[in-house]
């Protein structure tokens, strides 16, 4: 695939990540 492809994936991956781990995590910890 393009190398664009690839940077935007990689990208949109880190900001996912930034984004959905913080809330995951806060849900796990409350009760």
């Amino acid at each position: 695939c393009p190398e664009w492809v690839k940077k935007y994936l990689s990208y949109g991956w880190r900001s996912l990540m930034k984004t959905v781990l913080p809330s995951v995590s806060l849900l796990q910890k409350s009760p």
